[in-house]
C-alpha cells in the first residue's frame, strides 16, 4: 500500500469506487481506495438498483444525467459488464393533486432535456402488464431512466480506476485520521499510513464511525430497507421500473420476474449501539411482519403478486440522513470530504465536471464535488461533539422523519412538489442545507452548532 496519496477514498461501495474512478479519469493517478472488508460488502451489494434522473435539484439532476451516460459506455470502456439496462421508468399517479404533481414535474424535467412524457394508465399498463389501472388517473414515462447492477458496476468503476494508476486497498480498516491545526495530514490503517491532504469519506452507513475519527460529525441513521424478488414468470424483460408513491411501493423487472420494496410507515432504525465490526457483506434477518403492509399494498396495484413464488425477501440497512438530502461536500476540517447518506435514493455515482478550468493543473483544485459546491454554501458534515449529532431532536425521530417524507412524495425521489405550478422550486438549496435546519425555522430552535441559517 502507498505511503503518499495525493487523495485518500475511504469506502469500497459505489460512491467510493465512482469518485476513485471519476479522480483518476481527472488525472488524479496518485489518489488510494481503502476498504474495511471487500469492495461492494457494505449496502452496495444488496440496492435494488433503480435509476432515476430527476432530482429536486439542478446539481443532482444533472449529476444523475452524466451518471446515465457513464453507464451507456462503461462496458465498453472497461469491457466488463455493468447491468444497465436503459428500460424506462413510470411514476403512477392515484389522485388528481398526484397527477398535477407529476405536470409540475414534467415541466421540470423540460428544463433538463429529459424526455419525460405524461401517459394514460393504460398505456402504462402496455408497458407494464402486471399493474392494473384501478385507481390510476395518469403517469409519467421517462425514457433514459433504468436499472442496474450495483456490484457490476462498482467492479467496473473499480477497474476504470485500477488502468488509469489508482490502488485498491481492501481488507484494509482505518483506525485513525490524524488533524492538525484544522487540515487533514494523514490517514491510518490496520495495514500502515498514507501521508495524504485530501480524504474522502465515502463509507456510507460506517460514515459517522470514520468521520469522528476526524473530529467531523456525519449525522446519518441506518435502516432497515426490504424488498422481495419472485421467481421468474416470463415477464417482459424489457419492462420500465415503476414507483406508485401513493401505495409506497416500487418494482423493477427481474429476469421475468420482478423485484418489489418499499418505504413503510414505521421504518426500524439499525446499529444504534454501533455497528458491529464483522458487519461485512451481510444481510439482516427477513422480517415479513414489517415487509406485510408494503406488500398489501403491492397487491392492490399488481394482483398477480399475490400468487407469486417468493424467492427470497432481502433486508439489508441503508444509510438516512435526518433531512432526506445527501451529505455530499467539505466539511469544517480542511481536506476532509464526505459523500455519504444517499438516502436509498437508488444508484447515484458522483461525476464532478470535467470542463472545470484549471482542474488538471491546480493540485487542490476542488473537482471532485464543484458541480455541486456552487450550491453549498455551507459545510453538511460539521465539527461539533459527536455525542449529541441532533441536539434536542432524536437521532433515530430525525431519520425516520426522512423516511416518512420519502413516503409523502414518493419512495426512493429527491423529487418534491414545487410551490408554484410551472416552475421549479428553489430545490438547489437543499444541498447545502445543514441537516437539522429545516424550512421551519421553528422546527430547528435549540439546535446547537446546527450551521448557517441558509
Amino acid at each position: 500500500m502507498r505511503k503518499h496519496a495525493r487523495a485518500v477514498v475511504i469506502g469500497g461501495g459505489v460512491g467510493g469506487a465512482a469518485i476513485l474512478y471519476w479522480l483518476a479519469r481527472l488525472g488524479w493517478n496518485d489518489v488510494v481506495l481503502v476498504e474495511r472488508a471487500r469492495v461492494t460488502s457494505g449496502s452496495t451489494f444488496h440496492s435494488a438498483g433503480l435509476v432515476g434522473q430527476l432530482r429536486g435539484s439542478l446539481s443532482l439532476t444533472q449529476m444523475m444525467m452524466n451518471s446515465v451516460d457513464l453507464y451507456r459506455n462503461l462496458k465498453d470502456e472497461v469491457g466488463l459488464e455493468t447491468g444497465w439496462h436503459e428500460v424506462g421508468s413510470l411514476r403512477l399517479a392515484s389522485s388528481q393533486e398526484r397527477m398535477e404533481e407529476l405536470t409540475r414535474q414534467a415541466a421540470w424535467a423540460k428544463t433538463f432535456g429529459l424526455p419525460l412524457e405524461l401517459i394514460s394508465p393504460e398505456e402504462a399498463q402496455g408497458m407494464f402488464p402486471p399493474m392494473t389501472t384501478e385507481g390510476v388517473v395518469g403517469a409519467a414515462y421517462l425514457s433514459t431512466d433504468g436499472y442496474i447492477d450495483p456490484s457490476q458496476l462498482t467492479f467496473a468503476l473499480v477497474e476504470g480506476a485500477r488502468r488509469r494508476g489508482a490502488e485498491i486497498s481492501e481488507d484494509t480498516r482505518v483506525t485513525g485520521i490524524e488533524v492538525s491545526e484544522g487540515q487533514v495530514h494523514r490517514v491510518v490503517t490496520d495495514r500502515g499510513e498514507i501521508t495524504t491532504e485530501l480524504v474522502i469519506n465515502a463509507g456510507g452507513m460506517f460514515a459517522p464511525e470514520i468521520g469522528r475519527l476526524a473530529g467531523v460529525n456525519v449525522p446519518l441513521i441506518p435502516f432497515a430497507h426490504e424488498y422481495l424478488i419472485t421467481r421468474p414468470s416470463g415477464l417482459p424483460l424489457d419492462m420500465p421500473t415503476m414507483r406508485d408513491p401513493s401505495l409506497l411501493v416500487y418494482y423493477r423487472p427481474e429476469s421475468g420476474g420482478l423485484i418489489m420494496g418499499g418505504y413503510e410507515r414505521d421504518p426500524a432504525p439499525w446499529g444504534l449501539d454501533g455497528i458491529p465490526a464483522d458487519f461485512n457483506g451481510r444481510l439482516l434477518e427477513p422480517d415479513w411482519d414489517r415487509f406485510e403492509p408494503l406488500m398489501t399494498n403491492a397487491v392492490v396495484r399488481t394482483p398477480s403478486l399475490k400468487d407469486a413464488e417468493v424467492v427470497r425477501l432481502v433486508n439489508g440497512p441503508e444509510a438516512f440522513t435526518p433531512d432526506g438530502e445527501f451529505i455530499l461536500g467539505p466539511s469544517e476540517v480542511r481536506g476532509f470530504w464526505v459523500a455519504a447518506g444517499f438516502c436509498a435514493h437508488g444508484l447515484s455515482p458522483v461525476r464532478p465536471p470535467l470542463h472545470q478550468p484549471g482542474l488538471h493543473a491546480r493540485p487542490d483544485a476542488g473537482g471532485l464535488f464543484d458541480l455541486l459546491r456552487r450550491e453549498v454554501p455551507g459545510p453538511r458534515a460539521q465539527r461539533r461533539p459527536a455525542a449529541a449529532p441532533f441536539a434536542d431532536l432524536s437521532a433515530v425521530d430525525g431519520a425516520r422523519r426522512c423516511v416518512r417524507r420519502e413516503i409523502w412524495v414518493g419512495a426512493c425521489e429527491l423529487v418534491r412538489a414545487e410551490r408554484h405550478p410551472g416552475r421549479p422550486d428553489r430545490a438547489p438549496a437543499r444541498v447545502g442545507r445543514p441537516p437539522l435546519v429545516t424550512r421551519d425555522r421553528r422546527r430547528a430552535r435549540g439546535v446547537s452548532g446546527g450551521g448557517r441559517d441558509l
